[in-house]
């Protein structure tokens, strides 16, 4: 029996050991990038209206959370089919990472213009085997996350597009513990 594994795969530590286990920091940045390329190619195929894509992208168990005004459910209503990419169309700004979460960060052009009717949204995606699993979305709230290790605790993501949406009025927020 042979083990092929990619040279991409493979890490060498600077004294010259081979790693290749899940805290190898070049397999965590595959992990990471491919978890980006799926959420990324999701909200192109939502854009798209292309539902075949749409699907295979997305876990046909998708555990969804949400945290907002129930009337701003879009994301949901967009994967059901409920309404289409012309009446909501989600604007992702910002995307970030981290082992299988991707963190992204948008907002929703409805057509309104005022900035009472402003929607900001967060998304944290959950990526395994290639699928969209966990979808945490909250609406009109400032996420931070925060990794907690053996003796403190870091921020590691903020988000910030809701400063600039809502310059004057203050949102809920929420720290994420990863």
């Amino acid at each position: 029996m042979y083990l092929c594994i990619k040279l991409t795969d493979l890490c060498v530590s600077p004294a010259g050991s081979i790693c290749l286990d899940h805290r190898c920091p070049r397999l965590e940045a595959l992990e990471e990038f491919e978890s980006q390329r799926v959420v990324l190619a999701l909200y192109k195929a939502l854009g798209s209206g292309d539902v075949g894509n749409v699907q295979r992208l997305v876990a046909s168990d998708l555990e969804w959370w949400f945290h907002g005004p129930r009337s701003k459910q879009n994301m949901m209503l967009l994967l059901t089919g409920e309404t289409t990419c012309e009446s909501y169309r989600l604007k992702p700004v910002y995307a970030r990472a981290m082992g299988n979460k991707v963190f992204v960060e948008g907002q929703a052009d409805t057509g309104k213009e005022t900035v009472d009717d402003a929607h900001y949204w967060v998304h944290v995606w959950t990526v395994k085997g290639g699928k969209l699993t966990h979808l945490r979305e909250y609406i009109n709230t400032a996420v931070t996350v925060m990794k907690r290790t053996r003796n403190n605790c870091s921020t590691v993501w903020q988000s910030t597009l809701w400063m600039a949406i809502h310059q004057k009025n203050s949102l809920p927020s929420l720290v994420l513990a990863i």
